[in-house]
């Protein structure tokens, strides 16, 4: 079995909203060259700036959540979200991807084993 795999890059910035769409034009031209799994960044939602990590963050299910599933199903591909902070309910922010299928499913889900909260505590 072959598998077609599309490495999705784009300029990361401080505006979210910005990322987020250059992130969808990158899957998008991947998936457009026949890409079945497309592979994101780490922290391509937001620049990996421990001041800027909390503004960034969001539980799972937030708005970078369902981009990501929104933009596997669009793009028809398998993808893995690189990685986005995630916000949990105590408040601790975790680096943690995201692995959707073409259907939108969430297949499987990678988040650090440690707060970066805890070892940050210009984020805490």
């Amino acid at each position: 079995m072959n598998v077609r795999i599309g490495l999705a890059q784009h300029r990361i910035g401080p505006d979210m909203e910005e990322n987020l769409r250059q992130a969808q034009r990158a899957v998008l031209a991947c998936a457009g060259q026949g890409a079945q799994l497309v592979l994101l960044p780490e922290m391509f939602c937001c620049l990996y700036q421990l001041e800027r990590l909390r503004a960034c963050a969001q539980p799972r299910g937030g708005e970078i959540w369902k981009h990501l599933r929104a933009l596997a199903c669009q793009a028809g591909v398998y993808l893995l979200g690189g990685s986005m902070p995630e916000l949990d309910a105590q408040g601790r922010i975790y680096n943690t991807s995201f692995f959707f299928s073409p259907a939108g499913e969430e297949l499987a889900t990678f988040t650090s084993s440690f707060s970066l909260a805890s070892s940050f505590s210009a984020i805490s």
